[in-house]
């Protein structure tokens, strides 16, 4: 009788797990490296994940299909999307499972638009419910990734030269402006309009600064690169990452290496040139700067051009 009662209460416990209790791929999952989250849903037989949010290009989704999978035999197996370096996207063979509570994908295929070769393994972790959004970096409250239109844009420019041809700068009012700066200009990424690169040009410009004066102004702005920065990133010398990236006196241009994964998106300059554009000074004087790029938005931005390029040649 003891043992029919045992019986009867683990089939009532049956009764009431949710059908989905069990099932290990449901849910949110983030990429540690590229901030990335997806979300998993099953239908019927199959699982579906979608990208909700892009932290390698601070963008949110909605009902974008990242990959689709379903088990065989003893294993998960299906497509998962990829985007090539000149960032077209495609869809390659993949498999899918779960081994320590994370999620491992093990993908390979070639580019139709590139021909390049894939075979990588994306661990994924779960996504907390109060967990958010890695956003872009920001500097005098101007924020990378972040839509042009947030914005009060006061003029436009050509930060270009008879070389590399037009470049747009977008001159804006910076929500939290620095003194000892005046003149605020973000470039950002064609069709999608996100902000890819702020600079900031100190006053003293209009005195048509001497290059060591011009370094003078631009020491202390250095330090506060380690300030700013250091909590979340080891500042390395940009132009030595081949051989260490130690920083020394002369070190001008920083790149922001991620100390969780080893990963650097972000440079930083605190330079004094020659202006590359007759919109910035004049020849003969050194600019005083400081400004912060994002290279995933920055070749994102490239290769939308191009391609509208190689669209309007089609034409003709």
């Amino acid at each position: 009788m003891k043992n029919f009662k045992i019986v009867i209460i683990f089939f009532l416990t049956l009764l009431f797990i949710p059908a989905n209790a069990k099932d290990k791929f449901i849910g949110r999952w983030i990429n540690e490296n590229t901030k990335s989250v997806f979300e998993i849903v099953k239908e019927e037989n199959q699982y579906k994940m979608y990208i909700i949010y892009s932290g390698r290009f601070f963008k949110e989704f909605q009902n974008e299909l990242n990959g689709i999978f379903m088990k065989k035999n003893v294993s998960y197996k299906g497509t998962s999307t990829f985007i090539d370096s000149d960032y077209n996207e495609f869809d390659v063979k993949a498999s899918y499972k779960i081994r320590k509570g994370e999620l491992v994908i093990k993908a390979k295929g070639q580019s139709p638009f590139t021909n390049e070769k894939f075979k990588s393994k994306t661990i994924l972790t779960k996504f907390k419910d109060d967990d958010e959004f890695t956003k872009g970096e920001n500097l005098f409250g101007i924020q990378i990734g972040d839509n042009i239109k947030n914005y009060k844009i006061l003029t436009r420019i050509n930060l270009g030269n008879d070389m590399i041809g037009f470049r747009e700068g977008i001159v804006i009012e910076a929500p939290d402006p620095n003194k000892d700066f005046e003149t605020y200009i973000v470039q950002t990424v064609k069709d999608t309009d996100q902000i890819y690169r702020i600079s900031a040009y100190h006053k003293a410009n209009r005195n048509k600064l001497s290059w060591g004066r011009c370094e003078a102004l631009m020491q202390p702005f250095r330090n506060f690169i380690f300030e700013k920065y250091s909590e979340k990133y080891t500042p390395m010398d940009e132009k030595m990452l081949t051989i260490g990236g130690k920083i020394t006196d002369s070190t001008t241009t920083f790149a922001l290496v991620d100390k969780k994964t080893n990963i650097y998106n972000y440079e930083l300059w605190t330079s004094c040139d020659e202006p590359f554009s007759n919109s910035i000074g004049d020849k003969g004087q050194y600019i005083a700067r400081i400004s912060i790029l994002h290279n995933g938005l920055m070749k994102l931005s490239w290769a939308k051009e191009r391609k509208n390029k190689n669209r309007k040649k089609k034409k003709f």
